[in-house]
């Protein structure tokens, strides 16, 4: 069986994309986003972590046997992280508003003097 190769073309090009997505991270980090700061930066992660795989680990050349670990891996990443984000979304153990601190019934705080004899 013949293998099928990219040429140096493609990785170059390849490189330069990787190379344009992390300058890309790089300015948007810089840019107020609010909340679609993280869901951008993980959003470009996951491109150029594709690319890399696809690319430069020859994913693309190989059989659907070959790839389904990686595929399969992703996937339990996703389910991993989407659980501990609804699990966080849906816990009302958090405050509202700051508590108060101070001290409990029945202790003073120490005099600043030290203790007395």
């Amino acid at each position: 069986m013949a293998e099928k190769r990219s040429s140096a073309s493609v990785y170059v090009l390849v490189w330069l994309g990787l190379c344009a997505l992390t300058l890309l991270s790089f300015l948007f980090s810089l840019v107020s986003l609010g909340g679609a700061e993280m869901a951008l930066a993980l959003l470009i992660a996951a491109v150029k972590s594709s690319l890399v795989g696809l690319f430069f680990m020859h994913l693309k050349e190989e059989r659907l046997r070959t790839a389904i670990v990686p595929i399969v891996t992703t996937g339990l990443i996703v389910l991993l992280v989407s659980l501990v984000v609804t699990d966080v979304l849906t816990r009302h153990t958090f405050p509202k508003t700051p508590v108060q601190a101070g001290w409990p019934e029945g202790l003073a705080p120490p005099s600043p003097a030290g203790p007395q004899r």
